[in-house]
């Protein structure tokens, strides 16, 4: 359509009339759901009543049919209704390259079209991309069928709340954007609603970065490392969505993280196409675990600060991608014990030859992985085991139906029946020794058990609770000895990496077999220790080299989180091979306060009244205290009473009220208006972590 400069009031009259268009078309829809119910009611009915049972499986498909149609319906609804309070945030101007007339379109967190004409489109769309530009002028969009090259000459954005335009801006898209200021300087609940109209151009490149190309992303705190990855899973279902097969794979560090996505994905319009999993259910999923897990708290709490430096040793052995090697070892190890060194014989037949064997599991099948060549291998004994039997059954049944008749012909009836007799001992006989011999096979080429064959050649049968790094390493052996992809996918999602091991890593390849992926995390966040060979610091060396050419690294270095003077005071803290430049979004904001004090009670207990007291003067809604341990929050929690109340799982959810006090590695990836930091600072990682989680005011406590 031509575009028009529209004052409010005629912006106005727009969304009332796009409101009016979404109201008829969820009561058409309504009426359809009306005659898809009654449709589904009678044809229940007809296939109970009167379709045959031999033929009710294959009607019955009809009734699946009919009833997606009907979810599908009713989802979109949902979608309308949810759409009919704020259909759009923005709309773009532009003329297209060639092209006399200038073209506008509204874009909106989901379509909307009418008589095949798009009202609003999808900001997954290729041309809502230019609303993400932080420039007007001349552009271009990937387009299905190529580049397409536009003149973008207008850009706005709308404030639309129940259903009412408070405010529109025409500007360009940058750190200095109007609602990006109003949405950031917001309260942490509200954040959420709003950031799709606020994604920034280098986010936006990210989220839609080619499917062919990996990415992978460092991001300092606050920069919407999350936000990308989930923004980035809707838009490559929406375009892609044929090619993935809904079959996308998110790893998340915790339930918090779980707790998250499970509220942003149905926002972003997609409800289905993920597998959504933690390190620790992924594990008991394919693995069928029967051994306890160490709780996260008691993992976090002897590797960060345990007395035990043999056992964290241990484990950063275990994330050390070198530690494949050893895996790779005890498995090849394995696989030279099990040759057989003698023929299998059944009853002076010769079965299977050790030197025939032996070919077969280096040779002809050294391809395949350890599971599948004894399946081929012991496939071929049952059936040679077969032969032999069939013939012997023959053979036996021929030798002894002649004597038998013979008996009868002769009048020896009494002989018949013991001659009957015999011949069934010693078929009996025979098939009692043949499953002897079978089950004698089975620890021949065994297949083993990765939980308990792990504890004993690997663990040394220690009775330690597993670790994340032992679930990483059965998970490679498990691919090791079954084949890649026992929990198959398309597109992997890897949030937190900075903790996830380049062992991990590594087990991810094999057991999903992608080879498209998307992995962010924070080099600075890295709480498990400066020394933890993380991914983020050897992915080259954990990736396989076909995905190394096609992996692109990605910094962002501007924060959206925390004000300007909570940055540059969480970067001071971190040595000099940590630090970056880093820009904030300019707000108002306050300095730090920095208070110390020693560790009891009495001095600890004024101070935290006093912090709260202030933080709820400056009108933070959501406040938490946060530690380096669980011993401070403990501690810390007494000192405030029934006012606040210790974090010792990971559900994210507060309903009780209480000022929440946790220890870091529960608070990674959460965000609170205001925060008490309580620390030694002997750590610059925690300390990092800790005066992040803040977006507007940070209270800093050093104890001594």
């Amino acid at each position: 359509m031509e575009v028009q400069e529209k004052g409010m009031e005629t912006e106005k009259q727009h969304l009332a009339v796009t409101q009016q268009l979404i109201q008829q078309e969820m009561n058409r829809l309504l009426r359809e759901l009306g005659l898809m119910k009654q449709e589904i009611v009678d044809y229940r009915k007809y296939l109970t009543e009167e379709v045959p049972q031999k033929q009710y499986h294959m009607m019955n498909v009809g009734s699946e049919v009919k009833e997606n149609q009907y979810t599908q319906t009713y989802q979109r609804i949902m979608e309308l209704s949810t759409m009919y309070y704020a259909p759009y945030f923005g709309m773009i101007c532009f003329q297209e390259e060639g092209e006399s007339l200038e073209e506008s379109y509204y874009i909106g967190k989901r379509g909307l079209t009418q008589n095949g004409d798009p009202l609003i489109l999808d900001w997954r769309t290729p041309a809502a991309s230019l609303f993400y530009q932080q420039h007007l002028g001349v552009m271009s969009f990937r387009a299905p069928g190529g580049e397409i090259q536009v003149d973008l000459k207008k850009r706005r954005q709308y404030i639309i709340k129940d259903g009412e335009l408070k405010g529109m801006f025409d500007s360009e898209l940058d750190i200095k954007d109007d609602i990006l200021q109003m949405v950031l300087s917001g309260s942490s609940g509200d954040r959420l609603k709003e950031v799709i109209a606020t994604i920034q151009k280098e986010q936006d490149d990210l989220i839609r970065a080619p499917l062919s190309e990996n990415v992978l992303l460092d991001g300092v705190a606050g920069s919407g490392k999350t936000t990308i990855i989930l923004h980035r899973v809707a838009y490559l279902l929406y375009n892609f969505r044929s090619k993935l097969k809904d079959n996308i794979l998110i790893l998340g560090p915790n339930q918090i993280f779980m707790e998250y996505i499970s509220q942003v994905l149905p926002d972003l319009g997609e409800t289905e196409g993920t597998y959504q999993r933690t390190l620790r259910r992924l594990a008991e999923e394919v693995l069928e675990l029967t051994e306890p897990i160490m709780s996260a708290g008691e993992y976090f709490e002897r590797l960060m600060h345990g007395q035990d430096e043999a056992w964290r040793q241990s484990v950063y052995e275990r994330a050390d991608i070198r530690y494949r090697k050893t895996l790779d070892q005890a498995q090849e190890a394995y696989e030279q014990e099990q040759r057989l060194t003698e023929d299998l014989v059944f009853q002076e037949k010769l079965i299977l030859s050790a030197e025939e064997a032996n070919a077969l599991f280096d040779k002809t099948y050294h391809n395949m992985p350890y599971n599948k060549r004894v399946r081929r291998i012991k496939r071929l004994i049952n059936s040679r085991l077969a032969d032999v039997r069939n013939r012997y059954v023959r053979k036996m049944q021929k030798e002894y139906q002649q004597k038998i008749q013979k008996a009868k012909a002769s009048g020896h009836g009494d002989l018949a029946n013991r001659l009957r007799y015999e011949g069934n001992e010693k078929l009996y006989q025979f098939m009692r020794e043949m499953y002897e011999y079978r089950v004698f096979l089975r620890d021949v080429f065994p297949v083993p058990q990765i939980e308990g064959w792990y504890r004993e050649r690997l663990r040394k049968g220690d009775t330690e609770p597993w670790i994340e790094e032992d679930l990483w390493a059965m998970l490679y052996l498990a691919a090791r000895f079954q084949g890649k992809g026992l929990f198959p996918v398309r597109h992997l999602v890897v949030d937190e990496a900075q903790d996830v091991s380049a062992l991990g890593m590594s087990a991810l390849f094999r057991v999903t077999g992608t080879e498209s992926l998307t992995v962010v995390g924070d080099i600075r966040q890295k709480i498990k220790g400066r020394e933890y060979p993380s991914l983020m610091d050897e992915w080259k060396k954990a990736m396989p080299v076909a995905m190394r050419k096609q992996t692109k690294p990605y910094e962002l270095r501007t924060s959206y989180r925390s004000t300007r003077q909570i940055m540059e005071y969480a970067m001071a803290g971190l040595e000099d091979t940590l630090r970056c430049p880093v820009q904030t979004v300019e707000r108002p904001g306050e300095p730090v306060q920095e208070w110390h004090a020693n560790f009891r009670e009495q001095e600890m207990t004024p101070l935290l009244q006093e912090g709260i007291a202030w933080l709820r003067a400056q009108k933070m809604e959501r406040i938490a205290i946060l530690t380096e341990n669980m011993e401070q929050a403990r501690f810390i929690a007494d000192c405030l009473g029934i006012e606040a109340e210790v974090v010792t799982g990971e559900k994210k959810k507060n309903t009780t009220g209480k000022i929440p006090v946790m220890p870091v590695y529960f608070a990674k990836g959460l965000e609170y208006d205001g925060v008490i930091a309580v620390d030694t600072m002997q750590d610059s990682l925690t300390h990092y972590v800790l005066c992040t989680r803040a977006l507007h005011r940070l209270i800093h406590i050093q104890i001594q």
